[in-house]
């Protein structure tokens, strides 16, 4: 080979790899990871971004769990381009997010990922994302379980301003239940539907519900009083008017 070959070689080569994303070097979250996670959730997550899913990727092939060899794992990327950010600092823009998931079995609890591949999401999807960044890039706060990304039904908020006072989980419930742009009240009421207070402001959403039932389209009204009822079942103290007499912060 010549000195003039082996320079386009080299030239060829460097090319190639500027054009290569870099692959971090991840593992699944072990038990103790877990654990922590789990008392953690949702608020002392460090990372909560609003944004919609643009790209999706499996990095290598399905690999045995840390936790059970019997388990396949696959480290997975999406591309998401972030429209808010609630905690953390995060550019707006897109941004790659990591996360492993079992592709073991279609039974058990929701998982992470795509519609046809474990999940549900597709690709347009908008969600609130739950985060922490690992090896440098952002990754789920668990794995596989799809708690940590809530699906965003109500639309885009890009003039979206947080209230004085308010925290990230009652933003959160915001950007869940406050009509967005181009949000229809078929979907306005499937937000308010699927809404599940999971580890948010309960106060809170018992208010933001009130104001739904109050306030909005027929369908979206009958869609609030029914997940009020819901609610009362398991905090029967919703049906005295809870919390209306205490001092939080109101909603947007």
């Amino acid at each position: 080979m010549t000195n003039r070959q082996f320079a386009l070689l080299i030239f060829l080569s460097t090319l190639l790899c500027a054009g290569c994303e870099r692959i971090p070097p991840l593992v699944e979250y072990d038990n103790n990871q877990i654990n922590r996670s789990t008392a953690q959730f949702p608020g002392a997550v460090p990372i909560i971004l609003v944004g919609k899913i643009v790209k999706y990727s499996e990095i290598g092939h399905p690999h045995p769990s840390r936790l059970d060899a019997g388990i396949p794992m696959q480290l997975c990327r999406i591309t998401v381009r972030v429209e808010n950010f609630l905690r953390g600092d995060v550019a707006l823009g897109d941004s790659p997010i990591f996360f492993f998931v079992n592709f073991g079995s279609n039974g058990g609890p929701a998982r992470l990922g795509m519609l046809g591949r474990g999940g549900h999401w597709r690709i347009g999807d908008r969600g609130v994302f739950f985060l922490r960044r690992d090896s440098g890039v952002l990754r789920t706060f668990f794995d596989t379980r799809a708690g940590c990304v809530e699906q965003v039904l109500t639309g885009p908020h890009p003039d979206y301003k947080r209230f004085s006072g308010e925290s990230a989980l009652q933003m959160v419930i915001d950007f869940l239940l406050t009509r967005g742009q181009g949000c229809s009240d078929r979907q306005m009421a499937e937000a308010v539907m699927r809404f599940r207070v999971y580890g948010y402001d309960l106060a809170y959403s018992v208010r933001k519900l009130r104001q739904l039932s109050a306030n909005e389209a027929p369908v979206v009204q009958k869609a609030a009083l029914d997940k009020l009822e819901e609610l009362s079942n398991s905090w029967p103290k919703i049906r005295t008017g809870w919390p209306d007499t205490e001092h939080t912060s109101p909603p947007k």
